[in-house]
């Protein structure tokens, strides 16, 4: 699948409950999805400009999410996505309750087996040293930042309410060059929350 100029590196609407002669269809899932982190010390702002955020929803027998390194899955057309269009500064969003909430997400009945956030490379992506603003490198994430870890398939069934909080781990993530940072696809699903109460991942 091609993202023209969107470098790679992982928010749900209300469901439509519509009435029927003999019965309601059952409401649609929504999810909450917030992006949180922990710069390396010494830089001071890391302004990255999220295009969007992908969610893969498979079927119900799945049991543990996709490996990241596999990209099979990448035009199956069970990738949800939210456009976000925003530049973030993660170095503001350290805990969770100062995570970016990027927006809200309508998924089908199913499993949650991958998230993944696109970064948009037309824009600015900066880190900042100091006094020193540069340009990322964002050449390592053209494909996207996968989840890099195993986690339990999540359900997301029917008229269900989950939060996910994603996070972009930039003090594993930054890799120091000549000029400034390279991004490396390194992203963890921090929590996830369904009906307020949290779920093992």
């Amino acid at each position: 699948m091609n993202h023209p100029k969107i470098a790679t590196f992982a928010s749900l609407f209300p469901a439509l409950a519509l009435s029927g002669c003999a019965e309601d269809e059952p409401s649609q899932s929504t999810a909450t999805l917030y992006l949180m982190d922990a710069p390396p010390p010494g830089v001071t702002s890391v302004i990255v400009h999220v295009a969007s955020i992908q969610v893969h929803v498979d079927d119900k027998t799945k049991t543990t999410s996709d490996d990241a390194a596999d990209t099979k899955k990448d035009g199956d057309g069970k990738w949800k996505t939210l456009l976000v269009n925003k530049p973030v500064d993660l170095v503001l969003a350290q805990t969770e309750t100062a995570a970016v909430k990027l927006g809200e997400l309508p998924l089908p009945d199913g499993k949650i087996t991958q998230i993944r956030l696109m970064l948009d490379s037309t824009q600015k992506n900066t880190a900042k040293v100091g006094d020193k603003t540069c340009d990322l490198d964002l050449s390592k994430v053209k494909d996207g930042l996968r989840i890099n870890h195993s986690f339990k398939a999540l359900d997301v069934g029917t008229g269900k309410q989950h939060q996910a909080w994603v996070d972009f781990k930039l003090d594993e993530a930054m890799e120091a060059t000549k000029d400034c940072y390279a991004l490396k696809p390194v992203l963890k699903l921090k929590k996830f929350k369904t009906g307020g109460t949290e779920v093992g991942l």
